[in-house]
């Protein structure tokens, strides 16, 4: 499930112009996942920090956030800065974000977040915990590209309805961390690179709107 907010996002783009993305490559998470000290640790999450390492200085226009510990913010700083971004903000079509300081703290998204999904081309999804995760879910309703950095071997026994889904067709696999960008940086950074390119623009758009619609 997506959060909410992206999730009526995705409704929100049936039968509407395909947005403009200037994000090239987007990923906001905590690396402080999957740790040796936490139960039933899965060692790919430890990894995440290489996201931004490897990739932000490669990148122009990219969001890409890191934080050590735990994503956590106060609901008195996530209300302020929701309020704050929420005014006059419309999506192409005329729907409104609006957010409420009555919600709890797990009902409300960091706004900045919520814009990097939906103005993003490509949307990294590295494991955690387990090796699948919720913004594999954000990046489909934000229709923004996924590719995921699990092993494939981990990955791909638990994607959701495997007969009712062509997952090769909707999301890109890009190996595990350890693989990626540990290992092969170089090779990981030039096939995204590839990817992003100026002739790949409309391909890369349409594969976004895929996993919109397969989403919904």
């Amino acid at each position: 499930k997506a959060h909410y907010r992206l999730d009526d996002f995705a409704w929100l783009q049936v039968g509407a112009q395909p947005r403009e993305r200037t994000n090239s490559v987007m990923f906001h998470g905590s690396t402080g996942r999957g740790g040796r000290d936490r139960p039933n640790p899965y060692a790919e999450g430890e990894l995440r920090q290489l996201i931004c390492d490897r990739l932000g200085p490669t990148f122009a226009s990219h969001a890409l956030r890191c934080v050590q510990n735990e994503w956590k913010q106060s609901l008195e700083e996530q209300t302020g800065e929701l309020r704050a971004r929420s005014i006059g903000q419309d999506f192409e079509t005329g729907g409104r974000i609006s957010f409420s300081s009555q919600q709890g703290n797990n009902k409300l998204a960091d706004a900045s977040t919520i814009e990097a999904y939906t103005n993003s081309k490509l949307c990294l999804i590295p494991a955690g915990d387990t090796p699948t995760s919720r913004r594999l879910f954000d990046s489909m309703a934000a229709g923004c590209l996924p590719v995921l950095l699990a092993p494939v071997e981990d990955i791909i026994p638990n994607l959701p309805f495997p007969t009712a889904i062509n997952w090769p067709q909707t999301v890109l696999f890009g190996g595990g961390l350890g693989c990626s960008l540990r290992d092969n940086p170089d090779e990981t950074i030039s096939w995204l690179r590839s990817l992003l390119t100026p002739e790949n623009e409309q391909t890369l758009q349409c594969m976004g709107r895929r996993a919109q619609k397969v989403f919904l």
